[in-house]
């Protein structure tokens, strides 16, 4: 069995990343992408349920395959890429619904920490701060390209490219957060914390920080109700992001007063 603290190590560092990929989602004005993107997992996950492989890892397959379907039609059409996501959304779903053995369903839509291996931790602890490595090296490039895309090909930013990139951190996030919360509840990894730390900031570079450590904070705290209650930690994080999210929106309002 998994140590706790390890799969607390690896969900805190999960949120983190997830909340900063997050916070560059709100930026972009995407935000409703966090809720939709999560879902095109569930065929994977169903997969390496029958197959008896890693979910995560065919996770991890089908949200690089959708990304890179997206990115491809958006530059190929003039859909945006929401309603891109839109369409493989609710096909991912229902495939994913069909092939997933009933008993599964309800790990893979609020998550379940009881199957994560010592190695998955620490694979998911490792990538997760690659994925923070990453967006704070390139944080300047990525918020460029997303509020003054024009500007930021006049400086010779491939804005496609970064777009790209862009995507697939999402998809990495994504896939390493469905362990801890599962595919329903997923979005509270990437909206909660962003909304919370949007209240409570005002300058950007305090925004993402305050979003990573909201992030992990409400995961952590879900976790150990888990514990205590017995019940699915995705259900618990969503219950403490929104308190989270009340009490920040109320500092904001008693703020915007004074």
């Amino acid at each position: 069995m998994t140590p706790f603290y390890l799969i607390a190590i690896a969900g805190v560092l999960t949120a983190m990343a997830a909340a900063l990929v997050g916070a560059l989602l709100l930026v972009r004005k995407m935000v409703l992408v966090a809720d939709s993107m999560p879902h095109i997992a569930l065929p994977g996950i169903a997969l390496g349920v029958v197959y008896h492989f890693n979910p995560m890892i065919g996770a991890m397959a089908f949200l690089f395959l959708a990304v890179l379907v997206i990115w491809f039609v958006e530059y190929k059409t003039f859909l945006p890429p929401e309603s891109i996501i839109g369409v493989l959304f609710i096909s991912s779903l229902a495939v994913g619904a069909a092939i997933l053995p009933e008993e599964g369903l309800l790990e893979a839509f609020f998550g379940s920490i009881e199957k994560i291996s010592s190695v998955d931790a620490l694979i998911q602890i490792a990538v997760s701060l690659i994925v923070i490595g990453l967006v704070y090296y390139n944080r300047k490039i990525l918020v460029l390209s997303s509020i003054a895309p024009e500007l930021a090909e006049s400086a010779r930013i491939n804005t496609k490219m970064v777009e790209l990139f862009f995507l697939l951190l999402v998809a990495l996030t994504v896939a390493l957060g469905i362990n801890f919360v599962g595919v329903l509840l997923m979005s509270a990894l990437l909206i909660f914390p962003t909304v919370s730390a949007r209240n409570l900031t005002f300058r950007f570079s305090d925004f993402l920080i305050v979003s990573t450590l909201i992030g992990g904070g409400v995961l952590f705290a879900g976790l150990l109700l888990s514990q205590k209650f017995s019940m699915a930690p995705g259900i618990l994080t969503v219950f403490v992001g929104a308190g989270v999210f009340v009490l920040s929106l109320a500092y904001a309002i008693i703020a915007k007063k004074e």
